[in-house]
C-alpha cells in the first residue's frame, strides 16, 4: 500500500465553490482508498496561467456558462491505496475528478499524484484534527547536496512531521524562480553585508521538500535559521501551501 497526495486542479465560478467542494468530498470519500486527510477548502491558484486557460477552453468546449469568468482552484487528499495496480489506480483517480469519464463535465479539472510520501518515525501515533502542508526550500552550492538533505531530515524530526516528501537522493531539485526568488534576494543581502560564501545566488542550486505537520510556516521556519558559513552557506524558507483535515468525512 502506498501513501501519496492526490491533487485536483479545477476551474469553477467562485460563487459555486461550496458546491464544488461538497461534490469533491462526496466523490473522493467514495474512492477505493483510505482518505487520511483532505483540504479544508479549495484554494485559489494564481501562478499557473497555462492550466487556467487550458481548463477554461475545456469549459467552453463543453458549453459551460461563462468559462472566461471561471477561476483556477486546487484541492488535495492524502490517500493510501495499492497504486501499483493500474486498474485500481485509474478507478481511484477518477473519483478525484468531479464526474466519471462517461458523465457530462461539471467542473473541468486535472488530477495528479505525488511520489509516495514517507511517514516519519517521529510522528505521534494519532494525527491531530488538522495538518499544515508546507513547502521547505533550500538555496546553496550544488556541492552542498548531502548537507542540505541532512538539514531537511533534522528539520523533519524537529517539526514532528507526520509525513514528508523527498526523492531518493534527498530533497527534490527545482529551478522554479517563483520559489527561488526570495532566497536569491536574501543571498544578495548577505553578500552585500560581507556575510556567507559570496557566491552569485542565481548560480546556486534550489532544493525543495514537503511536510505535513501541526506547525505553522512561521513556527517551522524558526527551526531553520540561515547557515552563513563561508564554506557552506544554506538559506531556507518555509511556505504553507494548504491545510488538511484528518476527518474528511466530518
Amino acid at each position: 500500500m502506498d501513501t501519496a497526495l492526490i491533487t485536483t486542479l479545477f476551474v469553477a465560478p467562485p460563487a459555486r465553490l461550496p458546491e464544488a467542494y461538497e461534490l469533491y468530498r462526496t466523490r473522493a470519500n467514495a474512492a477505493d482508498a483510505a482518505i487520511l486527510a483532505q483540504s479544508t477548502h479549495p484554494r485559489p491558484v494564481t501562478d499557473a496561467p497555462y492550466t487556467l486557460w487550458e481548463l477554461r477552453s475545456e469549459a467552453a468546449f463543453y458549453r459551460l456558462t461563462q468559462p472566461q469568468k471561471m477561476e483556477l482552484f486546487e484541492l488535495r487528499s492524502l490517500v493510501r491505496y495499492n497504486s501499483d495496480d493500474d486498474k485500481i489506480f485509474d478507478r481511484v483517480h477518477e473519483k478525484f475528478f468531479f464526474e466519471d469519464h462517461d458523465e457530462p463535465t461539471v467542473f473541468p479539472g486535472q488530477v495528479s499524484q505525488s511520489p509516495s510520501v514517507k511517514l516519519s518515525e517521529s510522528a505521534p501515533e494519532r494525527m491531530p484534527g488538522q495538518l499544515n502542508y508546507l513547502r521547505i526550500s533550500f538555496l546553496s552550492q550544488e556541492t552542498s547536496a548531502t548537507t542540505v538533505s541532512q538539514t531537511f531530515q533534522k528539520f523533519i524530526e524537529k517539526v514532528a512531521a507526520f509525513a514528508y516528501l523527498e526523492d531518493t537522493e534527498g530533497c527534490i531539485s527545482s529551478e522554479n524562480p517563483n520559489i527561488a526568488g526570495p532566497l536569491w534576494v536574501r543571498n544578495s543581502t548577505h553578500t552585500a553585508a560581507g556575510v556567507g560564501d559570496g557566491a552569485f545566488p542565481l548560480a546556486k542550486h534550489l532544493w525543495v521538500g514537503y511536510a505535513l505537520c501541526e506547525a505553522s510556516a512561521d513556527e517551522a521556519a524558526a527551526l531553520l535559521p540561515d547557515r552563513t558559513d563561508p564554506d557552506c552557506t544554506i538559506l531556507s524558507q518555509v511556505e504553507q501551501l494548504d491545510t488538511l483535515t484528518t476527518n474528511p468525512a466530518g
